[in-house]
């Protein structure tokens, strides 16, 4: 490869999904001007979703539901003022904005109320939302040579009690749960990737992950000794 300076070029779960279903809003959306075009309002539905993991992460985080709430309400509140929501043309803005906000502190509370204990029972919490980085490597483009990047961002790590098994968690927001959603769920390119992304830095982090089996750390059953656990948490202060 030439001496020329390589590019870098950030692949993330949104744009690939975007460029599996249209190659052109895909370019419209994150290429066009470095940043891609993207409408003012926001979409109801990623927006609901975007503030309820929010508050979840505050939760498991071990901030108190009321002030998690109204951190929470508070960035909607700004971001909405803002940008707005897309709003359908027959549709009542005043209302929408109102309903959403109820909507997120709802979700946000039954989970609080009805989840979360039980979730703690089982699981204690390593991390919350951290960025992963992953070089994926460089190549020769027709445009000279391109480095990949990988980001993405996982809702939280865990670690089960009983056997010690660390897991990736991955939050969803929908209007309905069923079969299809259990389906989705085994080739989901968000729980997937962000699976990956963990073993990639928990591998750079200490050289006795490198001797744990790819398919183990994809399917959460890793069980790493105590020494490293402790000394993981040290090192990168996972306790804080």
């Amino acid at each position: 490869m030439s001496n020329e300076q390589s590019k870098t070029f950030y692949l993330h779960r949104s744009g690939l999904e975007t460029f599996q279903r249209c190659p052109r809003k895909w370019w419209l959306g994150y290429t066009v001007d470095g940043l891609g075009i993207a409408r003012e309002g926001l979409d109801i539905a990623l927006c609901r979703g975007t503030f309820v993991h929010d508050g979840l992460a505050r939760l498991l985080s071990g901030e108190g539901f009321y002030s998690a709430l109204a951190e929470v309400l508070a960035k909607f509140d700004t971001e909405i003022k803002r940008r707005g929501l897309q709003i359908p043309a027959e549709g009542d803005a005043l209302f929408t904005y109102q309903e959403q906000r109820a909507l997120i502190e709802a979700m946000l509370y039954g989970w609080y109320r009805y989840r979360l204990p039980k979730f703690l029972e089982r699981y204690e919490v390593l991390e919350t939302e951290r960025e992963e980085v992953v070089e994926i490597g460089t190549f020769q483009t027709i445009e000279g040579p391109m480095r990949l990047v990988w980001l993405g961002k996982a809702d939280a790590i865990v670690r089960e009690r009983a056997t010690g098994a660390w897991l990736v968690v991955s939050f969803k927001t929908t209007s309905a749960y069923g079969d299809w959603n259990e389906k989705r769920a085994m080739t989901d390119v968000q729980g997937l990737s962000e699976l990956w992304a963990v073993e990639q830095r928990l591998i750079r982090w200490h050289e006795d992950a490198q001797n744990q089996p790819y398919e183990a750390w994809a399917w959460g059953k890793v069980n790493p000794s105590q020494e490293v656990y402790e000394r993981l948490c040290q090192q990168h202060d996972w306790r804080a």
